[in-house]
């Protein structure tokens, strides 16, 4: 080969080695994005298992907490959505500080639990069984809103208590466990002994042959069997580790889809209740906790009920029974321990809602209250 040709040669590798470097820079941008999703979808599958395996026993499978049945407040809210650039509501992405509040108002919920609540601490550093990077896994979950993975990894994890519920209810009348109901409307040791090994062998009634009622016994006996039969019996954290205080009434007020879109103004906050009174009411008692203790079908709990409780007539560990008018419920959101109910233990219920709610936002609780009739 000679000069020329081997010139022509090096300027044509040359001019490839600069179309191919070039389409890479190129590309760059996408790859990244690319990875990012990838690793947030990994991230949020992690955090779905950790929420199955830990948290849906008192938030519910899909994080709807005492609308699935659980004690739990509601984690799938658009309060912890944390919006991405290219988001599927077509709004502007969540700003880097409010991600960071956001994501530390979780991950501290998490890790440290809450005081006087049910709910307990789970990081590692602090004496739980959840390391920092779980427990992260867990935040991105549920900034995330993916609770499409959580039913899917439910349903994987389900399969084969569904599969004992069925052979149970198919094979002796009765759930294989049901921890609402008396020992002897359970199976037996025995009994359950031969449902599994029917299941081992294959030979197993399906639940996709059993009819619609067996199949509605069976998700019933499932439901109640995973959940948290009796919140009254849960015991009741004091520590705090690092969580929010007044400052929260904000971030409980957020939602990020009533935010300004392009070009657009921003909407006030609680609009997605249309004003209704007590629909707001239902939205600030979740934010704040309220239902992990206080239940809105008269199921007992740490706190007292609240179905029926307005205009009820309440009894004291001391002093005069008292009607449970409006002014009996602001005293008792604002100062919990004036009054305490007979069955019940003082020093339960945080005495910071009198600084930490608005005026309008305790009435709107009440107005939930009084609904729950």
């Amino acid at each position: 080969m000679n000069t020329t040709k081997q010139v022509n040669v090096m300027i044509g590798l040359l001019f490839m080695s600069v179309l191919v470097f070039g389409a890479y820079i190129a590309t760059e941008g996408a790859r990244e994005a690319d990875a990012r999703d990838q690793q947030a979808e990994q991230m949020a599958l992690r955090g779905a298992r950790l929420f199955v395996a830990n948290c849906r026993a008192c938030h519910g499978l899909e994080g709807m907490g005492p609308d699935e049945g659980g004690v739990g407040p509601r984690l799938n809210n658009v309060a912890f959505l944390v919006l991405e650039a290219d988001n599927a509501f077509h709004l502007k992405a969540t700003p880097a500080g409010e991600v960071r509040n956001v994501r530390d108002f979780i991950f501290n919920t998490v890790s440290c639990g809450r005081s006087n609540t049910a709910m307990p601490l789970w990081s590692e550093r602090y004496g739980g069984p959840l390391s920092e990077t779980q427990v992260n896994y867990i935040v991105s979950l549920v900034t995330q809103g993916r609770w499409d993975l959580v039913e899917e990894v439910g349903v994987e994890h389900d399969a084969p208590l569904l599969a004992q519920h069925a052979e149970a209810l198919a094979k002796f009348g009765k759930p294989y466990d049901d921890p609402t109901l008396p020992a002897d409307q359970n199976l037996s040791k025995n009994q359950k002994k031969a449902v599994d090994a029917a299941i081992t062998a294959g030979t197993a009634q399906r639940y996709e042959d059993l009819g619609v009622d067996a199949q509605k016994r069976v998700h019933e006996a499932l439901k109640k069997s995973i959940l948290v039969p009796d919140p009254s019996k849960l015991s009741v954290t004091s520590k705090n580790c690092g969580q929010y205080g007044a400052s929260v009434l904000e971030f409980r007020e957020r939602n990020p889809l009533l935010g300004p879109a392009a070009g657009g103004e921003a909407k006030p906050a609680g609009g997605a209740a249309g004003g209704d009174p007590a629909k707001l009411g239902l939205q600030i008692a979740t934010a704040n906790g309220c239902v992990a203790c206080h239940t809105p079908n008269g199921q007992a709990s740490v706190g007292p009920t609240w179905k029926g409780l307005f205009d009820s007539n309440r009894e004291f560990v001391s002093g005069a029974p008292v009607k449970a008018d409006e002014a009996y419920l602001k005293e008792s959101i604002t100062n919990p321990n004036a009054k305490v109910v007979k069955g019940f233990q003082p020093n339960l219920m945080p005495e910071t809602f009198a600084t930490t709610l608005k005026p309008e936002q305790i009435d709107q609780l009440i107005a939930y209250i009084k609904s729950l009739k």
